[in-house]
């Protein structure tokens, strides 16, 4: 499915704390994923999907939380694309799209705190990916 016209970002929290000295640990990054996905018309009455991320990322001097929404336009559809399109575009797409922005936040903010680079471990797409339901109709597309 490669029929998205256009997207837009938009950033509920994007949170830097470092921590006090008192707080500080001797620990590796922690990270924490979560997304939802959610079909729709957009006010201009264009089919889109949003999908939602939270990135909650604790190492041992900084503590980072991002949440943020990704609208996909599908300006040249009339109705919403089916879940099963939904979800082949997500895992194809849409993943790789919203965790990109993502980490370029989170390699920005955390190089501007003077702390070594974090970025998403590469890992953490695929298990993002497996999140997404495999129905009938893909898996046959996928064998």
């Amino acid at each position: 499915m490669e029929r998205a016209t256009g997207s837009n970002v938009f950033w509920k929290e994007r949170s830097v704390r470092r921590k006090s000295s008192d707080e500080l640990e001797d620990i590796p990054n922690a990270f924490s994923i979560s997304m939802s996905v959610s079909g729709g018309k957009s006010s201009k009455d264009a089919p889109v999907v949003d999908t939602t991320v939270e990135v909650s990322v604790s190492n041992p001097s900084l503590e980072l939380k991002y949440v943020v929404t990704y609208r996909f336009y599908f300006a040249n559809d009339s109705e919403p694309p089916p879940e099963e399109e939904v979800d082949t575009f997500m895992r194809e797409h849409g993943i790789g799209y919203a965790l990109g922005v993502v980490n370029g936040a989170l390699v920005s903010d955390t190089t501007a705190f003077r702390v070594k680079p974090l970025s998403i471990p590469i890992n953490a797409y695929d298990e993002v990916r497996k999140l997404i339901p495999q129905r009938p109709s893909d898996q046959s597309r996928h064998l």
